[in-house]
């Protein structure tokens, strides 16, 4: 009888504080509105992510919201419209953050904007429908439709930028060239023509 206590102390002992451990609750996620359509998310694991990062938007309460931004695992941009895209190159090239973003999005993204390529690839970029596990499975992304229009808008650097956004659902900037055409081929509902 006194072993079979000892050893129900022992195990006590032992795997009390196991217990303790398992049941200790982990960080809470924290989600922070940086203005507009702008959001910082932390996960409990601690990976941050920047959904549609116009940070320096005039309702975000942060002046200089860019120095805040030091550490970013993912950037995810719901469509190619400024107030959308915001500074996501120039946080992804500070950052080193992953793009999350629909496959021509980010395509464009990397070849006309300077993102670096290296941050948007196969693994992080989508289609309709799809879904991705990030920040070590802690997140699942869904691509899922909606109705809305997407294009990249010239910048002072690149005026000669000529960008279709086709019709079709989710499809963002699908052709991209820099010299206006009029080749039907490259013609789509909208009427904007690029050759390739």
């Amino acid at each position: 009888m006194k072993s079979l206590l000892k050893f129900c102390l022992f195990a006590l002992v032992l795997f009390c504080p196991l217990q303790l451990v398992s049941t200790a609750q982990a960080a809470p996620t924290s989600i922070q509105w940086l203005g507009h359509a702008a959001f910082k998310i932390t996960t409990p694991q601690g990976h941050v992510l920047l959904i549609d990062p116009w940070v320096a938007n005039p309702q975000n309460p942060d002046k200089e919201p860019l120095k805040g931004l030091t550490k970013v695992d993912y950037i995810l941009v719901t469509h190619g419209h400024f107030d959308h895209l915001g500074q996501a190159v120039e946080i992804g090239k500070q950052s080193g953050a992953k793009l999350i973003a629909n496959f021509e999005l980010g395509s464009n993204l990397t070849r006309v904007l300077g993102f670096p390529k290296e941050q948007a690839g196969f693994d992080t970029l989508m289609n309709m429908g799809g879904e991705i596990s990030i920040a070590k499975g802690e997140v699942t992304v869904a691509m899922t439709p909606a109705v809305h229009s997407s294009s990249l808008e010239p910048s002072s650097e690149s005026q000669s930028l000529c960008l279709v956004s086709n019709s079709c659902s989710g499809c963002e900037g699908a052709l991209l060239g820099t010299r206006p055409t009029k080749d039907p081929a490259l013609s789509n509902e909208a009427g904007g023509n690029c050759e390739l």
